[in-house]
């Protein structure tokens, strides 16, 4: 069977923690730009989010334009549970609440 080169879209560069149920709820993902400039950040909901132990890292099948594409979001937009909800709506995955 023929399997799809593994690309690499971008890097985790932090969590971010659901304070009430203490579960991982985004990984922050950090993609774009070139030697550490022009770089940007979006939140990806954990559930879209698979470990692969032969890799030693995470795999998903978000694509850039799919990151590039999701909702916008500011340091307001963790405490808004509207933006949430569309976020894990543009990634296709069900909510952590």
């Amino acid at each position: 069977m023929w399997k799809a080169p593994i690309s690499k879209i971008g890097k985790i560069d932090h969590l971010m923690i659901d304070k009430v149920s203490g579960r991982v709820a985004s990984a922050v993902m950090s993609f774009g730009g070139s030697i550490g400039l022009g770089h940007s950040h979006r939140p990806i909901p954990w559930a879209a989010l698979k470990y692969n132990t032969q890799l030693n890292g995470c795999v998903t099948d978000i694509t850039e334009d799919q990151l590039k594409d999701a909702p916008a979001f500011s340091d307001d937009s963790w405490s808004d549970r509207t933006w949430e909800t569309q976020t894990y709506n543009h990634f296709k995955v069900s909510p952590y609440w």
